[in-house]
């Protein structure tokens, strides 16, 4: 199912692309690049000069996009849907 998910990335907060299937939430790729300046590289998730390392990209990745748990972990940070 497509739909928006409002992110708040430190106090912005931006209106994304997504898809919920199985209960997993998949952002568009292309919608993060654009919003947040993040990119997935062959190094991880870059944004600018700035790559945090992937682990596990099949976690991340997955048919729907890029899963919002998965990226949000990879960077650390908290999240609540």
């Amino acid at each position: 199912m497509a739909t928006h998910f409002t992110l708040v990335d430190g106090s912005d907060p931006v209106v994304l692309s997504a898809r919920v299937s199985e209960g997993r939430v998949y952002l568009d790729p292309d919608g993060l690049r654009d919003t947040l300046g993040w990119r997935l590289r062959d190094e991880g998730l870059c944004r600018g000069e700035t790559c945090v390392p992937v682990r596990d990209r099949e976690a991340l990745v997955g048919s729907g996009g890029i899963g919002l748990g998965a990226f949000a972990a990879a960077l650390g940070r908290p999240l609540a849907v």
